[in-house]
């Protein structure tokens, strides 16, 4: 299992607080379904509060299959999967470039897609 799953783990306690106000656009319909690893002590999402987005809750959603749940649970939270974290990896000295690219999801319900393969609505 990566660092980041391990980390994930140890967020698992930060689950308190209430999601953001507001709802998100419609995202795409086709998130990224690439999986690095057994979502921790079998969750299916983990509500995450960032300091880097300056206490923001994140949903963290382990499998596309409960992706509405979390939505339904979780109304306006912007929406993360572990291929899309993995590739925020790549850019992790760059907190301004995590920043912008946190705000386009939010905008725009976007989904990060590693560059190495095909978008999944394709």
């Amino acid at each position: 299992m990566s660092d980041l799953a391990n980390k994930v783990r140890e967020a698992n306690g930060n689950q308190s607080g209430a999601p953001p106000e507001g709802t998100a656009p419609a995202p795409w319909p086709n998130p990224p379904a690439v999986w690095w690893g057994q979502a921790p002590d079998g969750r299916k999402w983990l509500l995450l509060d960032s300091k880097l987005l300056d206490g923001e809750h994140i949903l963290l959603v382990f499998e596309k299959r409960w992706l509405e749940e979390a939505r339904q649970a979780h109304p306006g939270t912007v929406i993360y999967f572990p291929p899309e974290v993995e590739e925020l990896k790549r850019v992790k000295d760059a907190p301004d470039t995590i920043k912008f690219l946190h705000r386009i999801k939010k905008t725009f319900g976007a989904w990060i897609v590693p560059s190495s393969r095909e978008p999944a609505w394709r």
